[in-house]
Protein backbone atom coordinates (compact mmCIF):
# COMPACT_ATOMS: atom_id res chain seq x y z
CA UNK A 1 0.00 0.00 0.00
CA UNK A 2 2.86 2.60 0.02
CA UNK A 3 3.32 3.04 -3.36
CA UNK A 4 -0.74 3.78 -3.79
CA UNK A 5 -0.51 6.01 -0.76
CA UNK A 6 2.91 7.75 -2.62
CA UNK A 7 0.61 8.56 -5.13
CA UNK A 8 -2.35 9.67 -3.67
CA UNK A 9 -0.49 12.31 -1.47
CA UNK A 10 1.40 14.03 -4.63
CA UNK A 11 -1.43 13.71 -7.41
CA UNK A 12 -5.08 14.08 -7.41
CA UNK A 13 -8.03 11.55 -8.47
CA UNK A 14 -8.27 13.55 -11.51
CA UNK A 15 -4.42 13.75 -12.39
CA UNK A 16 -3.69 10.38 -11.76
CA UNK A 17 -6.39 9.48 -14.19
CA UNK A 18 -5.07 12.01 -16.89
CA UNK A 19 -1.76 10.13 -15.97
CA UNK A 20 -3.47 6.75 -16.83
CA UNK A 21 -4.98 8.31 -19.98
CA UNK A 22 -1.47 9.31 -21.17
CA UNK A 23 -0.32 6.31 -20.70
CA UNK A 24 -2.84 4.28 -22.55
CA UNK A 25 -1.77 7.00 -25.51
CA UNK A 26 0.64 5.52 -28.63
CA UNK A 27 3.15 8.59 -27.15
CA UNK A 28 2.53 6.94 -23.17
CA UNK A 29 2.93 3.77 -24.64
CA UNK A 30 6.45 4.63 -26.63
CA UNK A 31 7.59 6.36 -23.42
CA UNK A 32 7.15 2.99 -21.05
CA UNK A 33 8.30 1.15 -23.75
CA UNK A 34 11.38 3.63 -23.65
CA UNK A 35 12.01 4.61 -20.32
CA UNK A 36 15.03 1.85 -19.93
CA UNK A 37 16.77 3.27 -22.82
CA UNK A 38 16.01 6.39 -22.18
CA UNK A 39 17.45 6.09 -18.25
CA UNK A 40 20.42 4.34 -19.56
CA UNK A 41 21.16 7.45 -22.17
CA UNK A 42 20.37 9.94 -19.03
CA UNK A 43 22.52 8.23 -16.77
CA UNK A 44 25.25 8.00 -19.01
CA UNK A 45 25.22 11.47 -19.81
CA UNK A 46 24.95 12.54 -16.26
CA UNK A 47 28.12 10.06 -15.56
CA UNK A 48 30.15 12.40 -18.24
CA UNK A 49 29.18 15.70 -16.87
CA UNK A 50 29.85 14.51 -13.28
CA UNK A 51 33.78 13.13 -14.48
CA UNK A 52 34.08 16.93 -16.66
CA UNK A 53 33.21 18.61 -14.10
CA UNK A 54 34.07 16.66 -10.46
CA UNK A 55 37.56 18.25 -10.07
CA UNK A 56 36.27 21.82 -10.25
CA UNK A 57 33.36 20.90 -8.05
CA UNK A 58 35.55 19.68 -5.15
CA UNK A 59 38.12 22.38 -5.97
CA UNK A 60 35.16 24.84 -5.07
CA UNK A 61 34.35 22.81 -1.72
CA UNK A 62 37.83 22.85 -0.38
CA UNK A 63 37.96 26.60 -1.31
CA UNK A 64 34.47 27.36 0.41
CA UNK A 65 35.64 24.96 3.40
CA UNK A 66 39.04 27.05 3.52
CA UNK A 67 36.64 30.22 4.01
CA UNK A 68 35.31 29.45 6.39
CA UNK A 69 37.69 27.76 8.53
CA UNK A 70 40.09 30.49 7.93
CA UNK A 71 37.37 33.06 9.21
CA UNK A 72 36.27 31.25 12.08
CA UNK A 73 40.21 31.09 12.67
CA UNK A 74 40.20 35.17 12.21
CA UNK A 75 37.81 35.77 14.40
CA UNK A 76 38.45 33.17 17.43
CA UNK A 77 42.03 35.51 17.32
CA UNK A 78 40.10 38.56 17.92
Amino acid sequence: MAVVEAYAERFTATELRAVSEFFSSPAGSRLLAEQSGLSEAIGAAMESLVDENLERFVAAVDEGIAREFDGSAAEAAR
